[in-house]
């Protein structure tokens, strides 16, 4: 009889899944020769990371490649009517949303949906109806050759490196990345071995605005939740998640000192570190400064790790963990380049009024403000900011030469080099005091020879607004 995950009901609709380890599938021989691949005959003795995860992951890739996936027009998330089905293939499912819900309201899905595009395993495409959806790459096809071992590996990868944080964490104002490296603190220092507990005390003080991060940790089998359903009942907020008390793994006791230490957040992580003013930052490599602080011992500890070491693969301390022989290859990350080409750009200011801008990749961000400028017939006398996240004021930004606040300044960065991609969707605001707001979108990028092309407006649509309307001028 196939095994089933064991699972936990709480007030808040999610089931909160204790993750299958390999020790149990192995138990069930219809799942080790149908649903994993390529476990090794001694993987009761060395596999302790939960194998549920690899395999809803797999399931929710072959659903997305099967069937076509549509995407919102807001936000670029997974249209509603394909959410109900892929809810029920999962092990870990929201059965108390309605046929309305949006992506946001099914945490495990919104986890594997950032996953499968920072992986770079689909990309977002333009569909006929001028609607995104999502489409597979190749590196789909080479994800699906790796053992379970590798997929888990490159899982854990794509979240510690390729994740952008913030946009999980749903617009909080709590910065989880430098609280995490606290938490993780105390973990690292407990007795090897030992089944840590974290009580309620703790939790509420670092974690009070970490909304589901707690469930993705959990998820990635680092430690396992118990719901607090009265702080759920008390301080509910749509689609927050409490718990009154963690149980570290002991797989999370082997993994976690080796996160804080050996892979540090702020060395890895590539959007908190481009949130700090690099381009395109090399996972693993020194910075000029630490994003935020740490307990002295640790920071004493990183400094002179990153002053003996060279930039090595993400994998290589996980050795220690997990048995050489089952960690034989990955998914070579894809260095980003400038990409040269023409670029069209969409700048919408309302309904009804918007310009289509042509530019090449050797043009810089500088130039793409001067020609929102000129299309919409405003003097070039405020400063500006580019929100390459969609959501005004937040840090990641590029921003007008005069500004000296540690972020990209936009004379600096050349359109190619600045990681755009077809469909992507991003801010423009220029004038701190009136706020002037454009919404922009990569309609187009053809990748050719464009040393002789020159800024153009396109195409126009509906009366720019008066500048100075306000003044009567």
């Amino acid at each position: 009889m196939k095994r089933k995950a064991r699972t936990k009901q709480s007030s808040d609709g999610n089931n909160h899944v204790q993750q299958l380890f390999f020790e149990e599938l192995l138990d069930d021989t219809a799942a080790s020769t149908q649903e994993l691949h390529k476990i090794d005959d001694d993987a009761e003795q060395n596999h302790l990371y939960p194998i549920q995860l690899v395999q809803d992951f797999e399931k929710f890739t072959k659903y997305l490649e099967e069937n076509c996936v549509q995407l919102t027009k807001t936000k670029g998330f997974i249209s509603r009517k394909y959410l109900p089905g892929i809810n029920s293939q999962l092990s870990i499912r929201n059965d108390l949303v309605s046929r309305h819900s949006e992506q946001e309201a099914y945490p495990y899905i919104h986890f594997l949906y950032f996953l499968v595009l920072k992986g770079g395993l689909f990309q977002k495409v333009s569909a006929k109806s001028s609607q995104m959806k999502l489409q597979e790459t190749n590196r789909l096809l080479l994800f699906r050759k790796l053992s379970a071992t590798e997929k888990y590996l490159f899982l854990l990868e794509t979240f510690w490196i390729d994740m952008d944080w913030d946009q999980l964490q749903e617009n909080s104002y709590e910065d989880v990345a430098p609280s995490l490296q606290i938490f993780f603190n105390y973990v690292a220092k407990a007795n090897q071995g030992e089944i840590f507990e974290l009580d309620r005390e703790i939790l509420n003080y670092r974690t009070r605005n970490w909304n589901h991060y707690l469930q993705y940790f959990e998820w990635l089998g680092l430690w396992e939740c118990e719901t607090d359903i009265e702080a759920i009942e008390q301080h509910y907020r749509k689609n927050c998640y409490f718990a009154k008390k963690i149980t570290v793994t002991e797989f999370g006791m082997k993994v976690i000192p080796i996160l804080l230490m050996e892979r540090n957040l702020q060395f890895w992580n590539i959007p908190l570190r481009q949130e700090n003013g690099e381009v395109n930052p090399t996972p693993g490599a020194p910075l000029e400064e630490l994003i935020f602080i740490l307990p002295q011992d640790i920071e004493r500890a990183l400094l002179q790790q990153r002053q003996e070491k060279q930039v090595q693969s993400f994998l290589l301390p996980f050795q220690d963990v997990f048995p050489i022989a089952d960690i034989q290859k990955g998914l070579e990350r894809e260095i980003k380049k400038s990409v040269d080409g023409v670029y069209t750009f969409k700048v919408t200011y309302m309904k009804g009024i918007w310009r289509k801008l042509v530019l090449t990749g050797k043009h810089t961000m500088q130039d793409l403000h001067l020609l929102i400028l000129e299309a919409y017939e405003f003097d070039d006398d405020h400063l500006y900011s580019f929100f390459m996240d969609g959501k005004k004021w937040s840090r990641k930004s590029i921003v007008s030469p005069l500004e000296h606040d540690g972020q990209k300044q936009a004379d600096k960065i050349c359109i190619g080099e600045s990681g755009l991609i077809q469909g992507q969707s991003f801010k423009y605001l220029y004038d701190y005091g009136d706020e002037w707001t454009f919404d922009i979108v990569v309609e187009q990028i053809i990748e050719k020879d464009s040393s002789q092309l020159q800024p153009y407006i396109k195409e126009s649509k509906g009366e720019a607004p008066d500048q100075y309307m306000d003044w009567g001028w």
